[in-house]
Parts: structure tokens; sequence; C-alpha cells
């Protein structure tokens, strides 16, 4: 099986320990997932990494055009309700339960309100 490592912070001034062990760590990757083009240029400059072994997914959300949510609200089926969206797996460290058990109070005055 492939190993892929993600790297989300990349030293440009190691010390001999970490610049050890990330260049071990580069060696038994497969493939290296950096966060900025900065990354990818120090892995391959500092840390000698040839640049076909690195994958850039830029860190945080693309810039894209505002979208009116009652597109995409209309394509689940979900058009006029509230919609909560979390990132990533549920886990217990996220605190979904304490969102899930405020909503009732945090929404108790909002009214729907009919468009047509």
């Amino acid at each position: 099986m492939p190993i892929v490592t993600t790297l989300h912070t990349i030293p440009c001034d190691p010390d001999a320990q970490q610049r050890q062990v990330l260049e071990a760590v580069a060696s038994l990757s497969d493939r290296l997932v950096v966060m900025s083009e900065r990354g990818a240029e120090f892995l391959q400059k500092i840390y000698r990494v040839v640049p076909d072994k690195i994958d850039l997914i830029p860190h945080g959300i693309p810039d894209l055009p505002f979208v009116d949510p009652s597109f995409h609200k209309d394509l689940f089926g979900v058009e006029g309700k509230i919609v909560l969206l979390s990132f990533g797996l549920l886990s217990a460290n996220k605190g979904i339960e304490n969102v899930i058990a405020v909503l009732p109070h945090a929404f108790a005055d909002v009214r729907t309100v009919d468009t047509e």
C-alpha cells in the first residue's frame, strides 16, 4: 500500500534531528502533500525531495464567486430550511453534541418567511 504523508509545517532552517526525521519520512513516503508552494520549494531545496513526489493541496478554502445558497439547498431538497455543515469526521472532540443541544434555543425565535 502506498504511503502518502501530509506535511502541514516544513522547517526552513531545520536542526540536524529535524532534517534527519523529515528526510526519513520523505524517503519512506510514496507521495508528500504540502499546503503551499513555499512548502514544496522547501522540500526540494532543503530536503532534496524530487518534485514528482510532491503534491500541492492549498490550505484553506478557495476564493470562489458567491453562489446563492438556495441553489444548492434546492438540489438537496432542503430549500427554506436551516442547514448545519461540519468538516471532516465526526468525533467527540468536535463538540457536535453541544451544538445539537443548543440548536433549539438558538433558533427559537427564527420564523420561516413565506416569500410567495
